[in-house]
């Protein structure tokens, strides 16, 4: 092998990886972990004391950019970062990753999977990315600065529009923070339906019927929600025919629905 790279996590010395620079070799042969380091289980090169950090893809991506200054710079060992990582990371402190993994198919797939897992895990997280000419961080740094590395990271999209790029691309809003703030209003709405039926609910409970009628009143006429009369008695479910019809004539805008 080539190259000995030392594994730490934090102060931990957690083993050795051994890297060929043969290019002819296959790529599942390029690294080879000592006895007992297994992959997955810590970020290689975490350091404590951060509350951020960028994540590559392999170990010599994040080494070339940590040697030339970047103290965040950290790395999957290859592929996407797993559960145990992103709960570790955010153990020592870490809140926001900004993921910029390899330039092919397998990178993008593994990015997609690596904000799912570290959103899951309570971290904020932004994709960067260089230009499609480079397959990787190291080819980049080979012929650029790392101020420009530096610029791609700070670049980088809120997680959210990576994932509904397709959707942002359709969408007739002329940009991502019109649209960040529509998604937004869109989740405060369902939150307050949501919350209102749960209101509902409990007053129904209590019988404490004409609280029920106004709270509807004023939700559907906040909220511009529309109802059928089945949507009202699933959710209100009141004790008997005369008493549904009587609060049903007293609805003005509809009862909010649950979507």
């Amino acid at each position: 092998r080539d190259i000995t790279i030392p594994f730490f996590a934090g102060f931990r010395l957690l083993g050795f990886k051994f890297r060929t620079l043969d290019p002819d070799d296959p790529d599942e042969n390029k690294y080879i972990n000592s006895k007992g380091l297994l992959n997955g289980g810590y970020l290689f090169g975490i350091s404590d004391g951060l509350t951020e950090v960028v994540i590559f893809e392999s170990e010599i991506d994040a080494l070339h950019a940590k040697g030339l200054g970047v103290e965040t710079a950290t790395a999957t060992a290859g592929g996407a970062v797993t559960e145990a990582q992103a709960k570790d990371a955010y153990r020592r402190g870490i809140r926001r990753f900004f993921l910029l993994l390899d330039n092919d198919k397998y990178g993008y797939e593994y990015t997609e999977r690596s904000v799912k897992t570290i959103m899951a895990a309570g971290g904020k997280v932004f994709v960067a990315s260089i230009p499609v000419d480079y397959k990787d961080p190291d080819e980049f740094l080979a012929e650029h600065t790392i101020d420009e590395l530096r610029a791609a990271v700070k670049k980088a999209i809120p997680a959210l529009a990576y994932l509904y790029r397709g959707d942002l691309a359709e969408s007739e809003m002329d940009n991502f923070a019109e649209w960040i703030e529509q998604r937004e209003q869109e989740k405060a709405r369902a939150e307050e339906i949501e919350n209102t039926i749960e209101r509902l609910k409990k007053l129904k409970d209590e019988q404490r019927y004409n609280e029920a009628v106004a709270l509807m009143s004023e939700a559907g006429g906040k909220l511009k929600t529309e109802s059928e009369a089945e949507e009202f008695r699933r959710v209100f479910a009141p004790p008997s025919g005369d008493t549904y019809d009587a609060l049903l004539s007293n609805l003005n805008e509809g009862l909010p629905t649950s979507y």
